[in-house]
């Protein structure tokens, strides 16, 4: 490990602007001891104790940028083995409250319940296998909720949408995080074909959580990973493909999403988690004029009823 460049990402996590929710001065000290964790690991060799430096070939205005040069200061130091236990990606991509979670809880027999028959129970399952098992810092029985709670919306509206009508379309998210849910609903899906549309940085998060679990026997499902919509809407071309996109979609910036509607139009179903306003965009406002341009589709609401944030709400465009 080079000391100086231990001390440049050091100052680069120094100078990120962090949301309100974010403390710099914890940031610092789990970066600190992650480093220490690893330099102690690396004497075990083997895959999950390497490094996987990552560095973007641009930086996305506002808070994205800043979130993707914090990932990247953890890429340089951080083994792969701790990656998920990095501040950063705990507070954005984990569970982060265990009381959102115990509301969440009593909804997961009667997903389960709806999802009988099909490889979903058994696709969760494994993925709670192995990911705890190979990544320090995850919560075994937070992930086994958090993962449900991806599929109840599925489950919410059913009567618009099959069980089948998910399992047989490709599903397309925008915004995966970890990919967890794409590991998943990948495995349990009749294409075993996936795409994902995110950052450079996330994407490399992935990969990085894709090739430690290959190694381990886990049977990852095809994934076409795109930082370029456009790319995304080429790759989806004359294919029966579904859009899912739990809250990232609408904290895109507006010329973004604009890159996503040709995307929108052509799937068989778009499902959103969203939050009520984002950086002054309306999403409610965004949602109706969205479907406007889209001749014989409606959209429909749901509440996120086990969120304590009462205003959010899932979001069917059909």
């Amino acid at each position: 490990m080079s000391i100086k460049t231990l001390a440049m990402s050091i100052k680069t996590l120094a100078g990120i602007e962090l949301p309100g929710y974010m403390s710099k001065r914890r940031l610092i000290a789990n970066y600190f001891g992650l480093t220490a964790k690893t330099a102690f690991g690396s004497f075990r060799g083997g895959l999950k104790y390497r490094t996987f430096p990552f560095q973007s070939s641009y930086l996305p205005p506002g808070v994205w940028g800043q979130f993707t040069k914090g990932l990247e200061a953890y890429y340089e130091h951080v083994a792969a083995h701790y990656i998920l236990d990095s501040f950063i990606v705990r507070r954005t991509m984990l569970p982060a409250s265990s009381n959102d979670m115990a509301r969440f809880s009593k909804y997961r027999h009667i997903i389960a319940d709806y999802f009988l028959g099909t490889e979903v129970p058994d696709r969760i399952q494994c993925v709670l296998e192995h990911v705890p098992t190979m990544f320090k810092g995850v919560d075994r029985q937070m992930l086994e909720l958090w993962l449900w709670s991806y599929f109840y919306p599925f489950y919410l509206f059913r009567d618009r949408i099959s069980r089948d009508a998910v399992l047989d379309s490709i599903p397309v998210e925008l915004g995966a995080g970890l990919g967890v849910f794409n590991l998943a609903i990948g495995g349990a899906c009749s294409k075993r074909q996936t795409a994902i549309f995110d950052l450079p940085a996330v994407l490399h998060l992935q990969n990085i959580v894709s090739e430690l679990l290959t190694e381990q026997g886990f049977c990852v499902p095809t994934t076409d990973r795109v930082s370029n919509l456009p790319d995304l809407v080429v790759k989806t071309a004359g294919q029966r493909y579904s859009v899912m996109s739990y809250w990232a979609f609408t904290e895109f910036p507006l010329e973004l999403r604009d890159q996503a509607v040709s995307l929108l139009q052509k799937s068989e179903f778009c499902l959103f988690a969203s939050n009520p306003v984002f950086q002054g965009v309306d999403n409610r406002h965004y949602f109706e004029a969205l479907v406007a341009q889209m001749p014989g589709k409606k959209v429909h609401y749901a509440p996120i009823d086990w969120s304590p944030y009462s205003e959010h709400t899932y979001v069917l465009i059909k």
